[in-house]
């Protein structure tokens, strides 16, 4: 859902390419007439483009907290992570391009268990 809003507000900035009615920045100059569409249009599509993007796209896992490290095990590649709401310790991993995704407890063996995730 969220790519899908993305791509809309993005195609709508692109279409709306000027705030005049021949699609150029309105500078007053003699002969430019202000389009009040595409000014509205414009200023939507940029807030919507903004509440999109205003996250930095950093969905966390299901548990909806933080997918940031920050306990005494975030130097390993895997760490114990306790979610609240279901009352359970899993595993995840601290970071590359997986940082903060499940992985199966048996990656966080031997380690003592205790909640790096904020």
């Amino acid at each position: 859902m969220k790519k899908l809003a993305t791509v809309l507000c993005i195609a709508l900035v692109v279409l709306v390419q000027g705030c005049t009615t021949t699609g150029d920045v309105y500078t007053g100059k003699k002969g430019q007439k202000l389009d009040a569409g595409r000014t509205i249009g414009l200023g939507i599509g940029a807030l919507l483009l903004y509440e999109v993007t205003k996250d930095g796209g950093g969905s966390s896992p299901s548990s909806g907290r933080s997918s940031a490290c920050t306990g005494p095990y975030c130097s390993y590649p895997q760490a114990w992570d306790y979610l609240p709401g279901s009352n359970q310790w899993r595993c995840r991993d601290t970071g590359g391009t997986d940082g903060g995704q499940f992985v199966p407890n048996a990656h966080c063996t031997g380690q003592t268990v205790v909640d790096n995730w904020p």
